[in-house]
């Protein structure tokens, strides 16, 4: 998989005119599509700061325009370039014919007086475009956003931005300017349903990890909607997400690519970068109605995750039962469309909080002297000496995985929901339907809690079930696969042919998955930890890989953390469980393995396009989450 160039400006104008030629001969109303050439906020060898405000210098965050809200009011990677600013962009001349896509606010909290602020853009001196967006402090709440504008740069060279303030305060308030993106917009016709072409529903069910299903082995029965889905599609038994935590491993999902490919949260990025092309902007550009419901904060347009998304919500930390409404809603307003709906749910993540009713009919009393708050936080200060006794430690873990188990149970109602929901609708028999998770959660297998930490199955090893048009009913298959294979497979299912990054084996067709079966498994995480509750020892190993090939598991870190590297090898023939390293029995092996990885990670590190780099809000949020430390 190779992103490509830029396509010439001509060739990309003339397909523009293509789809908007195509779009105006049908009656329905069009998608809108934009193809991104370029983000200036990922590009900053192509600025320079001319002039700025000294008590907001030029700097690159995620801004509000206010205090609450989503899309055009909510937060936005920009650059603040507060009054009086300018800064300057060489624009290739390659984009000569190209669009400019920006977005303009005041910054939340600056509204004052009354005034205005005055945004400019000059393109090798020529006025190119010019605004003035109110400040004054009786602006409505509605008004309080921003504003989306686009411009075509007629040629190439220095294209300079800048801010002026005119009113009655002695301060000017605070501006950005989001977006700046070299775009070409077109549209395509929207797909109308059809028996006969399935549209399709993703799933992933945030934390969960394999094993706690009914049917992956667990004795109790809290996954119904989700072992009858199995029974008529397949399961994959070695399913595995590329990281242990959230952004990076959802990424993978939804572009097909491994972090050090994509970079989101394995280089120093939470945001995903335009030029990837991810499944909703493939099946967008197929004609799908495209919507994404998502209750984790990390997955939001703030980072980029609704790149082809026409409806995305996000609702902070919500349950499942609390959002079903607004699933079921979507589904029926859009029976009469193909589409493609995303679901990202946060049952199981901690805090496990089920419903009374699941809890008193799943969970048992808590054992004496319970540890309710997050273990893995708890044993951060435990680990050094002291805290409490080891047997209540394991009693609490024993406890919150019944609580887990009890959100798995209700998550698994909404799953079912769903499938209700396509029943009454006439759409069952026609919509694939795929459950995943990103990660999954530990309970001091290895000696650690949560996740976030080590790469074994508690982490990675995760519920892959597809069903629907073209999967075959009630198979399991034992290849180990990465889950990072779903984007593909479903816009093949689709009838969609995928291209750029997303091209890839299908999961449902045995030729595939038999080169699948000789491919390794890679697994990454930033921050890794090697623990040990029996002996109280913890070794902070910076970033960790490893690679699951042919039956061994290879962990190591290249020497991130204070204590050096670290390489660990387990058989898992003999030891499925990974419990007894082995590595300086099989050096060869150990070798052999490492090639793998690093392969994968050189690679895709030369695949990586330009990335958005972090912002101070996310890395808050980040650290706020448990995610990061405070270095």
């Amino acid at each position: 998989m190779t992103l490509p160039r830029p396509l010439p400006a001509a060739v990309l104008a003339a397909l523009c005119a293509v789809f908007q030629t195509a779009c105006s001969e049908v009656s329905e109303e069009p998608i809108e599509v934009r193809e991104v050439v370029t983000t200036l906020l990922a590009r900053t060898d192509l600025r320079r700061d001319l002039a700025q405000n000294e008590a907001f210098p030029i700097r690159q965050d995620l801004i509000k325009p206010r205090g609450s809200g989503s899309g055009e009011y909510g937060a936005r990677s920009a650059l603040e370039l507060s009054p009086p600013a300018r800064v300057s962009y060489t624009i290739p001349q390659a984009y000569a014919g190209l669009w400019f896509d920006f977005s303009l606010a005041i910054v939340n909290g600056s509204y004052a007086g009354e005034g205005s602020v005055t945004f400019t853009a000059d393109l090798d001196g020529e006025r190119v475009y010019e605004r003035s967006i109110p400040s004054s402090a009786a602006l409505g709440r509605e008004e309080r956003r921003w504003h989306d504008e686009r411009f075509r740069l007629t040629r190439g060279g220095e294209l300079v931005l800048s801010t002026a303030y005119r009113g009655d305060q002695a301060v000017a308030p605070r501006a950005a300017v989001g977006l700046l993106r070299v775009v070409v917009p077109y549209e395509v016709p929207r797909a109308p349903a059809d028996p006969d072409a399935p549209n399709a529903v993703l799933i992933v069910i945030d934390t969960l990890r394999a094993d706690r299903l009914h049917a992956y082995g667990n004795p109790a029965p809290v996954s119904p909607a989700m072992d009858e889905l199995a029974a008529r599609g397949v399961l994959f038994e070695r399913a595995f997400a590329n990281a242990p935590w959230t952004v990076p491993s959802t990424v993978s999902i939804l572009t097909g690519m491994s972090p050090p490919e994509h970079g989101v949260g394995f280089a120093d990025s939470f945001t995903v970068a335009d030029s990837i092309l991810t499944l909703a902007e493939a099946f967008q550009r197929a004609g799908f109605t495209t919507g994404a419901i998502a209750c984790n904060p990390l997955i939001a347009p703030t980072r980029n995750f609704d790149q082809g998304f026409e409806h995305f919500s996000v609702h902070n930390w919500s349950s499942a039962p609390k959002v079903a409404g607004e699933v079921g809603a979507w589904l029926r307003a859009n029976a009469h469309r193909r589409f493609f709906l995303y679901l990202h749910f946060v049952d199981p993540h901690f805090p496990y909080e089920p419903s009374p009713q699941v809890r008193e009919r799943l969970v048992s009393s808590p054992p004496e002297g319970f540890i309710s708050e997050e273990l893995d936080r708890y044993l951060r200060g435990w680990y050094p000496g002291g805290g409490a006794a080891e047997e209540v430690v394991r009693a609490s873990a024993a406890h919150q995985l019944e609580l887990y188990d009890a959100e798995i149970f209700e998550v698994d109602s909404v799953v079912g929901e769903v499938g209700a929901v396509l029943a009454e609708l006439g759409l069952a028999e026609n919509t694939l339907v795929a459950v995943t998770s990103d990660h999954g959660e530990e309970f001091l297998e290895h000696g650690w809690a949560g996740h976030h930490n080590q790469l074994f199955d508690e982490s990675t090893h995760v519920p892959l079930i597809l069903a629907g048009p073209g999967v075959a009913e009630g198979e399991r298959v034992a290849v180990g696969v990465e889950n990072r294979r779903i984007a593909p497979t479903l816009l093949r299912l689709c009838g969609v042919e995928p291209t750029r990054n997303l091209r890839g084996p299908s999961l449902v067709e045995p030729d595939d998955l038999a080169r699948l079966g000789t491919w390794p498994v890679f697994l990454t995480n930033t921050k890794g930890r090697w623990a040990d509750l029996e002996t109280r020892s913890l070794r902070e190993l910076g970033q960790v890989h490893s690679v699951i090939h042919e039956g061994w598991r290879l962990i190591w870190s290249p020497g991130g953390g204070e204590e050096g590297e670290l390489v660990a090898l387990f058989d898992l023939q003999r030891d499925p469980g990974s419990l007894r390293d082995v590595a300086a029995e099989h050096p060869e092996r150990v070798a052999a393995l490492r090639r793998l990885g690093e392969r994968v990670i050189v690679e895709g590190q030369a695949r990586r396009p330009a990335l958005v780099p972090s912002t101070d809000a996310t890395l808050d949020l980040l650290r706020d989450i448990g995610y990061l430390g405070d270095d």
